[in-house]
């Protein structure tokens, strides 16, 4: 089920551009969300403030 169902999405895609413009701007987004530098940045500072942490 699994490959047919991969194989039907990816030619929807084929014969959809306005669908695949759409993933790839979603895919975008959330690439940019959750992996830009000054996030990276944040989510970094914050693991080393935790385990600076002294109890």
């Amino acid at each position: 089920k699994g490959v047919q169902t991969l194989a039907d999405n990816l030619e929807f895609l084929s014969y959809n551009p306005s669908a695949r413009e759409a993933m790839g701007a979603k895919g975008r987004e959330k690439v940019q969300r959750l992996f830009l530098k000054n996030h990276m940045y944040q989510k970094i500072a914050e693991v080393l403030k935790k385990c600076m942490k002294v109890d």
